[in-house]
């Protein structure tokens, strides 16, 4: 899942700033006092600004936890270099080229309880300058989900790992990086979020709270676009949609998202047996649409399934209420392609369906059962030995053509297909598609992990990753390992593993589990998505 709207901050302090169309304060006035002039010899005035340099550490915005602060400032432009050293074994460097005056960059890469020496060099226009400090960073937080490593070999693909998770025992949830030895090096204590992706500029950009914000390494933020303030002080933009699920930052700085509205229906089924899925009633229902907005919010396209899809069909779940009607298709995932198609996961219809670049439905995957003509001209039919998806998660392109997506495998079954629901393996798998012969076929699929198969009820990610050619696979809330559940082995109610695989071989490279004891966190832990991010700071 891959899964820039503006920076201030740490994208000021590491690349120029772009347009982004909310208000800025008008610029300082230049005041000018007529007099004599006094040349000052070149090799004082290096001296001079060599001294006028300065570092300190800054504190992040409350939540954010590890990583901190360095501000330098400088007389004229200078880049940096800072050398961090534990002293017990863990050292590193950090360096930003971009010629500034003004650098406030977060310090990531350190871990948690330990007491770092950092050295800041500060080069100039033929000056260097070294600054000493000192910094403890703090311990994981008391009530954090205790991860396992049951693999984690040399072979993973190089990069950090961010994922959200989530108990809903209490208010406590996380984002979290952690580096190549899995040791936390990063963490944000939001009130809510929902997936999260890294800005070519490196920001935050998620959703929060029914809307999309965008921040730094240090917690400030730089955009936030909602249908009422936030009122935490940050610049904000009011759209007219409740946004869910996913946000996602694309090439030339929109925003491409899922949104909500109410929708009332002339008929709509009562019920999901039989007799019932054949009757109706009018009902309020949750429509799901696609929205793409600019930096000042302001719509691009709009694209609502209700226009697309049968209001009247329903799957399992769909008779779930929430804030806006009935649960109808459940929109839970988005992703762009660059020419412009548009993928759609629709969990309570069982599908996933493509748009083309005028928001035109392309094709659909999913099972048949009570589908309009219409749909059914644009249905995929399967080839060979391919399932279909139940209750499915994140799809997006494979590199060298084709879909992966993660199919959680819940129910089974459609309403109409005159068969009981039952738990299948939950799986990644990859398909391809031929639009025009109308059909697809399974290129392979992944479900036995090192402890065997395991059954998610929710959640769930699949993104390939590029250098290794692997697959990241999130599985988001796992009810049991093999067949045993979770409160026979001892832990909550709920958990999740990571695991990064090759899809040739099915080897394992790398698999976390995230979870709590029973006796400490009854209910569990959640994932929604992980990513794997090569660099956490911008380098010019």
């Amino acid at each position: 899942m891959t899964r820039a709207m503006v920076a201030i901050a740490l994208a000021s302090a590491c690349h120029p700033p772009e347009d982004t169309g909310l208000e800025r304060p008008p610029p300082r006035p230049t005041i000018s006092t007529p007099g004599p002039r006094t040349a000052v010899a070149p090799g004082l005035a290096l001296n001079l600004a060599e001294r006028l340099s300065t570092a300190e550490l800054v504190a992040p915005q409350q939540g954010i936890g590890i990583t901190y602060g360095l501000r330098v400032l400088s007389w004229g432009d200078t880049s940096l270099r800072v050398d961090l050293d534990d002293g017990a074994g863990h050292a590193f460097a950090l360096e930003w080229t971009d010629p500034l005056s003004v650098h406030v960059v977060p310090l990531l890469g350190m871990r948690p309880d330990r007491t770092y020496d950092i050295v800041v060099t500060v080069d100039g226009a033929g000056w260097s300058r070294h600054h000493t400090l000192q910094h403890t960073t703090p311990p994981v937080p008391e009530g954090f989900p205790e991860i396992d490593v049951l693999v984690n070999e040399p072979s993973a693909e190089p990069a950090y790992l961010m994922f959200d998770t989530k108990t809903p025992e209490t208010p406590l949830q996380y984002v979290v990086i952690l580096d190549q030895d899995l040791e936390m090096i990063w963490y944000h204590a939001p009130e809510s979020f929902g997936d999260v992706s890294l800005t070519p500029i490196q920001t935050l950009v998620g959703a929060m709270n029914g809307g999309a914000v965008e921040m730094d390494f240090l917690g400030n933020y730089l955009a936030q676009f909602a249908q009422i303030d936030p009122g935490n002080g940050g610049p904000w933009r009011e759209i007219p949609y409740i946004l869910h699920h996913e946000v996602t930052p694309l090439d030339g700085g929109h925003i491409l998202a899922l949104a909500h509205r109410s929708l009332p229906v002339a008929e709509y089924p009562i019920g999901y047996g039989p007799v019932r899925i054949h009757r109706f009633r009018p009902a309020e229902i949750t429509d799901e649409g696609i929205i793409e907005m600019d930096r000042r919010g302001q719509l691009v396209q709009e694209v609502w399934l209700s226009d697309i899809l049968d209001t009247h069909r329903i799957g399992y779940d769909s008779l779930n209420t929430e804030p806006f009607g009935y649960d109808w298709a459940h929109a839970n995932a988005v992703a762009r392609h660059n020419d412009g198609r548009t993928m759609v996961s629709l969990r309570h219809q069982d599908a996933v369906i493509e748009l083309d670049a005028d928001g035109e439905l392309s094709w659909y995957l999913g099972n048949r059962h009570a589908l309009t003509p219409e749909l059914s001209d644009k249905s995929l039919t399967p080839v060979g030995d391919a399932n279909w998806p139940w209750h499915q998660h994140a799809p997006t392109w494979l590199r060298g053509g084709g879909i992966v997506m993660f199919d959680n495998n819940v129910y089974g079954a459609s309403p109409y297909s005159n068969r009981d629901p039952e738990e299948g393996d939950s799986r990644v798998v990859a398909y391809s598609v031929d639009p025009d012969a109308g059909t697809f076929e399974q290129l392979w699929e992944f479900s036995e992990t090192v402890t065997g198969p395991l059954f998610c009820l929710a959640f769930g990610d699949a993104d390939p990753l590029p250098e290794t050619d692997h697959v990241l696979a999130t599985f988001g809330t796992i009810a049991s390992e093999a067949g045993v559940k979770n409160i026979d082995n001892g832990w909550g109610d709920r958990h999740a593993r990571i695991i990064e695989f090759d899809p040739e071989t099915g080897d394992t490279h790398l698999d976390i589990r995230v979870r709590s004891d029973v006796t400490e966190g009854p209910t569990g832990w959640r994932v929604y998505r992980s990513d794997k991010i090569e660099r956490l700071w911008r380098v010019d």
